[in-house]
């Protein structure tokens, strides 16, 4: 009986090898399936709707690893083991954990976008600056009206005609106040160091 119990040693050691394996195998399995179905949701909620987000490293990371995924699933469905596969991945208990996991990852994505309330400074009022020695000068006008009339849209609502759509007060004063200061807007012949001539194209930015 000894020599027995001896002899059916290694035969018990190899099914513990076996067991060991297959449970090692079952909780990876779970690991990559979480991994992928984490990513895909994490690439849809962070990417979705903005995919300039696709170039920033942990999108990259998302994306291999869901990609990764989607080919594993799409080899999975094309063999006829799917079903017997599923049965064995999907016990009550892994269902369970993979709830789980979806709802912390829910969660944390929850979280980390949260728009945060920005709260902006006071502009500093801007002040002129004008020198004889200086390499340029600076001209400000404030308390400027708002203008009655708008291109936007492309019509010219509130307004009697193009020209007065066009004009604009608070160029009006930074130009009138630049040839105060002998800064001449216009080039002309009575003041030929003028800035722009009549043939320049000029774009303004108000």
């Amino acid at each position: 009986m000894k020599k027995d119990n001896e002899g059916s040693r290694p035969h018990h050691d190899t099914e513990r090898k076996a067991c060991a394996r297959k449970n090692k195998n079952g909780l990876w399995r779970i690991a990559y399936w979480f991994v992928g179905i984490g990513s895909i949701v994490w690439l849809l909620v962070r990417s979705g709707t903005r995919p300039k987000r696709l170039v920033y490293p942990c999108q990259r990371a998302a994306a291999v690893n869901a990609a990764g995924f989607l080919t594993y699933l799409a080899a999975l469905i094309s063999s006829a083991t799917l079903l017997r596969g599923l049965k064995a991945v999907f016990s009550p208990a892994r269902l369970a954990l993979f709830g789980v996991g979806v709802l912390l990852t829910a969660l944390l994505q929850t979280s980390v976008t949260v728009p945060v309330e920005t709260t902006l400074a006071d502009s500093p009022s801007l002040t002129g600056w004008t020198s004889p020695t200086a390499v340029s000068d600076v001209f400000v006008i404030t308390d400027v009206p708002a203008p009655t009339c708008s291109l936007n849209g492309g019509d010219i609502s509130g307004c009697a005609s193009a020209y007065e759509a066009f004009h604009d007060d608070g160029v009006d004063a930074l130009v009138n106040l630049m040839e105060v200061h002998g800064d001449y807007f216009y080039k002309t012949s009575s003041h030929p160091d003028g800035l722009f001539g009549a043939d320049d194209v000029v774009v303004i930015k108000v």
